[in-house]
């Protein structure tokens, strides 16, 4: 909770009388009261664009529904125009100080909502600006602002395509401010996507790899706890952090980590772990695309927004995004071929049961790749299990690993 001061020299007197006793915002003299520290102000970014677009959110979505009903009335009403003009609102929130005008939502003062959020997301670069998400979301929330489910998807991907997926994984930390919440199986493979490219894209340097690792470790975590399970667990087969594919993909960085920087030494015995849980949770031989098959009712996809609710919602949504299930089979298929690296052979026979109908799959999607425009699901494919994939720099081998291999052999 913050604390925050708010005068109106005319009408304070009348208002104190109108308000409940445990009024979430005090009306005070300025000088009778410090403000307390909050998380409303956004900090400073690294273009003035973005400053401004933050700066025009904060002013005209947020910080009126800081105020009582009654202020936020009089703010919102063009009969009280001329009086806020002589007796102006003005509230104070950590130390920032702002006098509010009339704003007419029929003149277009206040921004449409969806529209300046979206900008503001596409225009955040660097990972100062990202620190302004939760800030951002949680005044949203507080403004009573629905976010649809496909604009907080375009969130993780920008923030993943800008190399800020940790700012995503913050906003779902702090859920309860954030309102961001993982509860559906795409959103969840799309972070793991990220935190994938993140230690592909760098060629599994050591300290990218560590830090998808633990970021991943962090996810699955989170997805364990009440506020993040699924709204229909019950009718659902698995838990989030127990589906096959989320559990596949974080396989690939435990054991990348193993074999790439840790001479394949199961340290924890983490990818051990983690590929029993596959092993037990993947039916053998079964394919991506099989784990979650279409329901024989066909789901109806006439409208964007009933396509939105199966590309972002729905368990099955890979049978109709080949790009996302290529991406998804090759991630598999390079965890399980690393895995078996590490794993004791009883477990890497079991995870050959699974690889058998990926490679199916994969199979088939490669028969038609001359025609296929998955751009992004071929590049992670290329990555991890083309003739040019990428591989550590030998230089890479940490110093840590080397020393733990002659333990090993003495």
């Amino acid at each position: 909770m913050f604390s925050a001061t708010i005068r109106s020299v005319g009408l304070r007197a009348r208002l104190a009388s109108q308000l409940p006793v445990q009024a979430p915002v005090m009306i005070r003299n300025m000088s009778s009261a410090a403000p307390q520290k909050s998380d409303v102000i956004f900090s400073k970014t690294s273009s003035p664009e973005l400053d401004e677009t933050l700066t025009t959110i904060l002013h005209r979505i947020v910080l009126p529904y800081r105020l009582p009903a009654l202020q936020r009335k009089m703010v919102f009403s063009e009969e009280y125009r001329s009086r806020l003009q002589t007796d102006p609102i003005v509230i104070e929130v950590d130390g920032y100080e702002h006098r509010f005008e009339t704003l007419n939502f029929k003149k277009k003062d206040v921004p449409n909502s969806r529209a300046i959020l979206l900008k503001a997301i596409s225009l955040m670069k660097t990972r100062a600006d990202w620190d302004n998400l939760v800030r951002l979301l949680n005044g949203y929330a507080r403004s009573k602002r629905t976010i649809k489910l496909h604009d907080r998807f375009r969130m993780i991907r920008e923030a993943g395509r800008t190399g800020n997926i940790w700012s995503i994984i913050e906003a779902m930390r702090h859920s309860e401010k954030s309102g961001l919440y993982l509860r559906h199986l795409p959103p969840v493979d799309e972070i793991m996507y990220w935190l994938c490219h993140k230690a592909v894209s760098n060629n599994w340097s050591a300290s990218e790899t560590k830090q998808a690792a633990t970021w991943a470790t962090i996810v699955m975590d989170i997805l364990e706890e009440p506020e993040h399970r699924r709204p229909n667990q019950s009718l659902s087969p698995r838990a989030l952090h127990r589906e096959p594919q989320v559990l596949a993909q974080y396989l690939m960085l435990l054991a990348a980590q193993s074999v790439f920087h840790g001479n394949k030494l199961d340290a924890g015995g983490h990818v051990t772990k983690i590929a029993k849980i596959l092993a037990l949770e993947w039916p053998a031989g079964k394919g991506l695309l099989e784990l979650h098959p279409v329901p024989e009712e066909q789901p109806n996809r006439s409208s964007k927004m009933l396509r939105a609710k199966v590309d972002y919602v729905e368990d099955f949504y890979l049978n109709y995004s080949p790009t996302r299930h290529i991406s998804i089979a090759a991630t598999t298929l390079k965890a399980i071929e690393l895995a078996k690296q590490v794993v004791s052979p009883e477990l890497a026979v079991k995870l050959d049961s699974i690889a058998s109908g990926v490679t199916k799959e994969m199979e088939d999607r490669l028969s038609k790749r001359v025609e296929s425009n998955d751009r992004r699901g071929w590049a992670m494919y290329d990555a991890l299990l083309g003739p040019n994939q990428v591989k550590p720099q030998p230089a890479e081998v940490s110093t840590e690993a080397k020393s733990e291999e002659t333990e090993a052999k003495a």
